[in-house]
């Protein structure tokens, strides 16, 4: 009897085990994607960042190239304050 009753503990212990074991396998897996998707939005916004930054390198030269016009055409007394930044 006390060993029907130990093997049936053990059993039951085995099978605790083997759910927490399940459980965290789940929430693992979750975690993973959590991290993944994470990483994912974080490569777009360097992206973006990118992307932002290339543009602004154009348009700052345009705006060069269009505040040198003036100058280019009546000398310097004529262009913008702002051109020489």
């Amino acid at each position: 009897m006390k060993r029907k009753a130990k093997s049936t503990a053990l059993n039951d212990r085995v099978h605790e085990l083997q759910s927490d074991l399940q459980d965290e396998k789940t929430g693992s897996a979750g975690l993973r994607s959590k991290v993944a998707e994470l990483e994912k939005q974080a490569e777009d916004k360097k992206e973006a960042a990118r992307k932002n930054e290339e543009e602004t390198k154009k348009l700052k030269q345009q705006t060069s190239e269009i505040q040198g016009f003036p100058r280019s055409l009546f000398g310097s007394k004529f262009a913008s304050p702002y051109a020489q930044q």
